[in-house]
């Protein structure tokens, strides 16, 4: 239920197609995932939306929100997941497939030296040690 639940949110479909993804992919969610997203839109008995014009962008409030379920139905950071929502300009459809279409990043070291907190480099350059 709760599969199902997220599944909604990140693909905007009905919560009964997403538990009838889930159970034709056997409770896989990244599969249940792809095959909303290919499938074609479900008929709306909702009022026709604005036009692109009349669209407003996605706060980043909205974004945020949007990248954390993503990351939770597709299994990648919040990171990546906020990076293909602003890629994509909000659309979490479009965001959930270059997730799932594209090999999970390795993790990189940070590349800074940082320096013990009693060497020269790790004072303020100002700083003459004199208080």
């Amino acid at each position: 239920q709760a599969d199902a639940q997220r599944l909604s949110e990140v693909t905007g479909r009905s919560l009964d197609a997403c538990f009838a993804a889930l159970v034709e992919c056997d409770c896989s969610v990244d599969e249940a995932a792809a095959r909303l997203l290919e499938a074609p839109p479900e008929p709306s008995s909702a009022p026709a939306a604005a036009g692109p014009c009349e669209e407003m962008a996605p706060s980043q409030a909205d974004l945020q929100r949007a990248a954390a379920a993503l990351a939770e139905a597709t299994g990648r950071t919040y990171a990546d997941s906020l990076a293909a929502l602003q890629a994509s300009g909000g659309n979490s459809d479009a965001a959930a497939m270059q997730l799932l279409e594209a090999p999970p990043a390795k993790r990189q070291r940070c590349a800074v030296d940082v320096a013990p907190a009693g060497s020269e480099a790790a004072s303020d350059p100002g700083d003459d040690g004199a208080l």
